[in-house]
């Protein structure tokens, strides 16, 4: 019986023992893990404030119509109501600890917006006469910001159309929109609006509009045509696409008869890859080949990108390679057509810290 009160003691007292380990323990465990989560989202917003910080100062120094993206990543304890622009200071403020401001200093006035709530963005930061322009992500956005046309000679003329998406972002505001094709050429390839009414045109919040380019390829014409479209928001929002139109040759009387002097040569296409993967049109390599160039746009700047060539066994050997973004947030390689066989093949762009993924496709055709 003493026995049996001595262990009911003890095990009383190591449950007491246990209860008063866990009271010292917890509390100290669950604060260790707090600092652990403040100090994640402190470290993410100090990094979101100096890449956009960078981003601003770079595009000042570059001159009004000067723009890039960055990327960053904005806490789940980013609270966008107490978090602003005011003159060169830029305050993200999160919801931790009572609440913390991480700051920082442009060298030029900012204006714009900043997201409206915690996650990954790509911003788009744009030097202004005095101030640079930070858009948040409501506001204009275009898609793609790279029209690319991929076509042989003709011998009668052909007109092509390629689809440009304009959108609204913001929830509460209207945007009237102004899009100045700027087409250097009046012979060979001209580029139009299809609806003259696309020069100008009102966006109702949340809204898309389609605007349609005509590609018209006059007989003879052949070479790489470049343009631009300049689209001002009445925000202050600049989205500028870039148009490039390649009229490619091929070995004369193999792959094609070349139209009424024109003398054919082995020369480049273009493919692209976009955002939205339901601009991947497929494009046509002849082999003999000089190149097939990869062009993309719309990535964060010197920015790290692997891209790999598929075809349906897998990568092509020597691929994937890693690919380092200009100061526009844009890149091109090329790819020799005469070390891949006849086939259908699709270029990978990814970006593996957002999970972004891009994809361009073509097929090469022997002569």
């Amino acid at each position: 019986m003493q026995v049996e009160k001595k262990k009911a003691q003890v095990g009383i007292e190591y449950l007491a023992l246990l209860a008063i380990v866990l009271i010292v323990i917890l509390p100290i465990a669950y604060y260790a893990y707090l600092n652990i989560i403040v100090n994640g989202d402190v470290a993410q917003a100090q990094t979101a404030v100096s890449r956009i910080v960078d981003a601003a100062n770079f595009v000042s120094a570059q001159g009004p119509g000067a723009t890039t993206q960055v990327q960053i990543i904005l806490p789940n304890s980013y609270d966008a109501n107490k978090s602003f622009l005011n003159n060169t200071l830029l305050n993200i403020h999160l919801d931790v600890s009572g609440g913390k401001d991480v700051l920082g200093f442009a060298e030029q006035k900012l204006l714009g917006s900043l997201p409206a709530s915690s996650g990954v963005y790509y911003l788009t930061v744009s030097a202004r006469n005095g101030y640079v322009y930070i858009s948040g992500g409501t506001g204009l956005d275009v898609n793609p910001l790279l029209v690319s046309v991929n076509t042989q000679p003709v011998n009668t003329s052909t007109t092509l159309s390629e689809t440009i998406v304009y959108t609204n972002l913001d929830q509460a505001y209207p945007l009237t929109v102004q899009s100045t094709l700027n087409w250097p050429y009046s012979t060979g390839v001209l580029v139009s609006f299809n609806d003259p009414s696309d020069s100008l045109f009102n966006l109702n919040p949340e809204t898309s509009r389609n605007v349609v380019l005509n590609v018209n390829i006059t007989p003879a014409a052949y070479g790489t045509y470049t343009g631009s479209i300049v689209a001002n928001a009445s925000n202050g929002d600049v989205r500028t696409v870039n148009i490039i139109i390649v009229v490619a040759n091929t070995t004369c009387n193999i792959c094609q008869t070349c139209p009424s002097g024109v003398t054919c040569n082995a020369t480049n296409i273009v493919i692209s890859t976009f955002k939205d993967s339901g601009y991947t049109i497929p494009k046509y390599a002849f082999n003999p080949m000089s190149n097939i160039i990869v062009t993309s746009v719309d990535w964060p700047v010197n920015y790290s990108l692997n891209l790999t060539v598929q075809n349906s066994s897998g990568n092509i050997p020597g691929f994937p390679i890693v690919i380092l973004t200009n100061s526009t947030g844009g890149f091109q390689t090329t790819i020799a057509a005469s070390s891949l066989t006849a086939g259908s093949y699709t270029v990978i762009v990814n970006d593996s810290n957002a999970n972004v993924q891009r994809t361009a496709s073509f097929n090469v055709v022997n002569c």
